[in-house]
Formats: C-alpha cells, sequence, structure tokens
C-alpha cells in the first residue's frame, strides 16, 4: 500500500482548518433573543436614541459620519452634555471629514461636560490613500442595553421640512444580547485612542419571550476588509425567491453583479429601489451607467422622486434584511470603516416590508424604452464617472 505524500496531508490539513475558520468567522457577533424595533426616518429614530441617552445610567457611546450642529445635532450635544455632568461615562467619536461643519467651539462645550470626544482621522499632511480611510459608521449604544444602527446621521437632513431636507433613511432599534457585540465594535475600532475601555462589554441577559436573531458585522482595513461585502454575497448566492435593495449609492463591484446575475438565472426576483436625486452627483452618474445592464438581465429598476434617499437597506426572501452604514460602492468596500447587521426571525420585518412596499409604489420606473432615449451627453457622464467610481 504506498503512502500518503507528507505535502498531500499537510495541504489537507491547511485545508481544513481555513474550513474551520470560515465557519467560526460565520458565527462570530451572531446571537438570538433580541428585540429589534425598525424606524423610518429622523421623526421616528431621533426621540428614541435622545431618550435612551437621557435615561442612561452607566455609559453612552455614539459614533457617527456627520454630526451637524444644527437643531437636530444641537439637541444631541446637549443631551450628551447633560449625561456626562450627571456622571455617565460619555464617549463621542465623528470622521473629521464627514463632521467638518463641527466647530471648536461645539466640541469644546461637551469635553466641558466631560464627553470625551475624538475625531476620527484629522485632516494634516499625510499620503491621500490615508487620509481618504474614514469612519462612516453610526452607532449609538446606551448602557450596554440599548443600541441603534443604521444609515442615519446627526443631522437636520433626516427629519421632515421645514425644520430639515426630508432624507428618506432607517435605523433599527436593538434590545438584547446583539448589543453586547456591538459596544464590542465601538471598543474595537476605537481601541487605538481609547484603550482604557477596550475590553469586550459582559454578555446581557436575554429578553424573555424574544426570538430576534441578529447578526453584527463590521470590517477594518485589513484582515476584515471584505466581511460585510461577502456577506452580500452568501446571502444573494442562497436567495431562492426574491431580493430587494434600497441603496443609496449602489454600485456594487464584479463579484456582487456576477452573484446577481447567478441569482436571476436561478429564478429570484431582484428589485432595485435607487434614489432619483443624489447628495453626491458623480455617485448617481456611476450609478446610471449600469442600469441599461441590470434592465437587460431583468432586474426592476425605480427611483425614489423625493428628497435623498439615504437607506442601506437590502431583504431577502421576505424573511430577512440588513442595514447598516455599509453603501455597495468602493467606499465602503475599500475606504471606509462600517458595520452592519443581519436580521432575521422579527415581526419587525412586517413593517419594513410595509415601508419599502409604499416605497416601490410611490418611485418612478426606469424601463428599457425610457433608458435607451436618454441624451448623449448623459451617457458621456454616466461613461466618465464609472470610469472615476474607484476615485470618490
Amino acid at each position: 500500500m504506498s503512502e500518503t505524500p507528507a505535502s498531500l496531508i499537510l495541504a489537507q490539513l491547511r485545508a481544513s482548518v481555513l474550513e474551520r475558520l470560515r465557519e467560526l468567522r460565520r458565527d462570530e457577533g451572531v446571537s438570538v433573543g433580541n428585540a429589534v424595533t425598525y424606524l423610518q426616518d429622523g421623526d421616528e429614530a431621533y426621540p428614541m436614541m435622545l431618550a435612551a441617552i437621557a435615561s442612561a445610567e452607566r455609559s453612552v457611546h455614539l459614533e457617527t459620519y456627520i454630526f451637524d450642529p444644527d437643531s437636530v445635532g444641537g439637541r444631541f450635544l446637549r443631551a450628551l452634555a447633560a449625561a456626562a455632568r450627571a456622571g455617565v461615562s460619555v464617549r463621542l467619536v465623528v470622521d473629521a471629514v464627514g463632521s467638518y461643519r463641527m466647530s471648536a467651539s461645539d466640541l469644546e462645550y461637551v469635553r466641558r461636560a466631560g464627553v470625551r470626544v475624538h475625531v476620527f482621522n484629522p485632516i494634516r499632511v499625510a499620503p491621500f490613500e490615508l487620509l481618504s480611510r474614514r469612519n462612516h459608521r453610526k452607532l449609538l449604544v446606551v448602557d450596554g442595553r440599548v443600541a441603534f444602527v443604521g444609515g442615519m446621521n446627526i443631522s437636520a437632513d433626516h427629519v421632515p421640512p421645514p425644520m430639515g431636507r426630508g432624507w428618506r433613511d432607517s435605523l433599527v432599534c436593538i434590545e438584547g444580547p446583539a448589543v453586547t457585540h456591538l459596544d464590542a465594535s465601538f471598543a474595537r475600532i476605537n481601541t487605538k485612542d481609547n484603550a482604557e475601555e477596550a475590553a469586550v462589554p459582559a454578555t446581557l441577559a436575554t429578553p424573555a419571550a424574544l426570538d430576534g436573531r441578529v447578526r453584527v458585522l463590521w470590517n477594518n482595513w485589513y484582515a476584515r476588509r471584505y466581511a460585510i461585502r461577502d456577506s452580500y454575497l452568501r446571502h444573494i448566492g442562497r436567495a431562492e425567491r426574491s431580493i430587494t435593495f434600497a441603496h443609496s449609492y449602489f454600485v456594487p463591484d464584479g463579484k456582487m453583479r456576477r452573484a446577481l446575475k447567478k441569482a436571476l438565472e436561478r429564478g429570484v426576483k431582484i428589485r432595485l429601489l435607487l434614489p432619483g436625486l443624489s447628495d453626491v452627483p458623480i455617485v448617481k452618474r456611476a450609478m446610471e451607467a449600469f442600469y441599461a445592464k441590470y434592465l437587460e438581465l431583468g432586474i426592476e429598476v425605480r427611483e425614489w422622486p423625493g428628497a435623498m434617499m439615504h437607506m442601506k437597506v437590502a431583504v431577502f426572501d421576505d424573511a430577512h434584511f440588513t442595514i447598516g452604514s455599509y453603501n455597495l460602492d468602493h467606499r465602503s468596500l475599500r475606504k471606509n470603516l462600517e458595520v452592519a447587521l443581519w436580521i432575521s426571525q422579527t415581526p419587525c420585518i412586517e413593517k419594513l416590508m410595509q415601508n419599502l412596499a409604499a416605497d416601490w409604489q410611490a418611485s418612478v420606473a426606469i424601463t428599457q424604452e425610457k433608458w435607451v432615449r436618454r441624451t448623449w451627453l448623459a451617457r458621456l457622464r454616466e461613461w466618465v464617472a464609472f470610469r472615476l467610481r474607484k476615485s470618490f
């Protein structure tokens, strides 16, 4: 009997270890027994977030890309300061680029109250590749018991006129063991500058009679660079009936486009709800560069007709969904810190599906007949934006 070569044994062992590591990573951040509430737009979300901060007894961790010192941001600054004065440990992380409107006096106001403020990656003399790395996460965790995650920044953009610009957006409120994973991601992302609170929080008791299954996913620039995108690929690959995207910046990479094509070949119905108006026009043009191909493949495309649609939501087989700060574009894939949740076994998906259905009906259908009539100038803008898509 011939012996198995040592090199083959080592290769098999290596493959087994790698597969086990992949299994462990897939199970990472998964919990059951969570209460999940879906909130749409700032008029639903902000009062609950402010109430949670006001009720804090131990800690408030707020991390956001944009913090505007406007009518909404002012309320949050006052709430954070009040919590800190009451003896609560308050930490605020804002991105230097996203929160450029915040003045030194705004930051000094909360610092004097006892809030520990970190401005992520300040603008300075440094390589552009380093400066382009941004913290795009939107996360609020209070007392390690309740968390808010979604696409919504702290800004009047997300509240209805006349107080704001009326952007369409959403987030979820989580209570249960998933909050532990979210607070852990906050600590790990901010370990370098806040090492004294880098420890993983203690696990909370599971609320009774709840069965919401939540997986917390976050990325970094190294080992976890593609963690969220790869989770999208797995869910697209498993979809059996339908996938609905409601995304503000939908410029997927080649792997995701191929995965969507394979899903269509399996008979999966795919719908894209995208913004009609965008706060970043060049990204809108890059999105439009793919419309012709989507329509040719049989993907339904509609554009939201109102103010900016800033959502980052995808629903699979009307049974589970993802929500968070992650955009399906090059920045989220390669340059931004992000956080996302994969959620199932929760009644709140009914509200999400009702809201998406209403928004779908209110949106404008993009048809092949309509799209082929666009001007040569529009086609040129799309081509240029597509070629530049990795630059912005």
